[in-house]
């Protein structure tokens, strides 16, 4: 099983894995996301590891939103882009956040590694200079 993307904290139940966000499609093409251990399967329906979260039984591991499977097909480790449409960018720790490039990942947690430098914005250090004093005028 790969690593999470982004995760939003280590997991508070087995302390060892990461708590990364899943995106799903439902039979409905609407999508949602889980938060899940990439470890001991834990599975949050929110980025909040502070509730309870839902364990899935372990033969059979499934979404406790619509029971489709937690590692099937229609289901994988969300990028940036992903977590922005769920609303979860604000969760994600930039600590555990993955820093290789990702496919189709514009990565605002990594400056330096943006591809599209026209977002970069470069400041005019002559903008913020003092204007000049012209030393004839103030003399006269």
């Amino acid at each position: 099983m790969a690593t999470p993307c982004h995760s939003i904290g280590f997991c508070p139940i087995c302390g060892d894995g990461l708590c990364g966000i899943r995106i799903y499609q439902g039979d409905d093409n609407s999508t949602y996301g889980l938060v899940v251990c990439d470890e001991c399967d834990a599975v949050w329906t929110e980025p909040n590891l502070s509730i309870k979260p839902f364990f899935p039984d372990t033969e059979d591991e499934r979404s406790p939103i619509d029971g489709q499977p937690i590692w099937g097909a229609s289901s994988h480790w969300a990028d940036l882009r992903e977590c922005a449409l769920l609303g979860w960018l604000a969760a994600i720790d930039p600590i555990l956040h993955c820093h290789g490039q990702q496919p189709g990942d514009d990565d605002p947690l990594d400056l330096p590694a943006m591809k599209d430098h026209s977002q970069q914005h470069m400041v005019d250090p002559h903008w913020m200079a003092p204007p000049s004093i012209d030393t004839d005028e103030t003399n006269s």
